[in-house]
């Protein structure tokens, strides 16, 4: 499985490695930092010119740049990357970001856990439902 992750802290990003690599989650994850960089990579732009094709996407509510909600958008409204699964992983509980990411066609929401041990054990239930259970769209890709 290939999984981008677009989160601009880059000790979130370590974690989310750390906590996959814990619970021997088999997949690639990239990172980017921002909604213009995670698009030069699903575009294949330079400095991603080799980048492989995400089958999912976990993206970060508060980027800079362009926020998640935007890039949630611009993701479901193009048809070279609307197929693929968003994942919401977020500090808010906002009962208004969850709603306008559901509207966005986000397929799940995830508060971010606030110790190291909860985020082992949701990476642990991703693995067990993402990793064994999902069918993506890996074989219909035309890479």
């Amino acid at each position: 499985m290939n999984i981008l992750l677009i989160e601009d802290n880059k000790a979130n990003q370590l974690l989310l490695q750390e906590a996959f690599q814990m619970v021997a989650l088999e997949c690639h994850l990239d990172a980017v930092e921002d909604g213009v960089e995670a698009f030069s990579f699903l575009r294949r732009e330079p400095p991603y010119k080799n980048a492989l094709s995400p089958d999912l996407i976990f993206l970060d509510l508060n980027l800079p740049k362009r926020n998640g909600r935007q890039v949630l958008a611009d993701l479901k409204k193009d048809e070279n990357f609307s197929h693929i699964p968003v994942v919401i992983l977020s500090n808010s509980r906002s009962p208004k970001d969850v709603l306008a990411c559901y509207k966005l066609q986000a397929c799940c929401y995830l508060s971010r856990p606030d110790d190291f041990s909860k985020l082992v054990e949701m990476a642990q239930s991703f693995k067990d439902f993402w990793g064994t259970k999902v069918l993506l769209s890996a074989n219909s890709r035309k890479d």
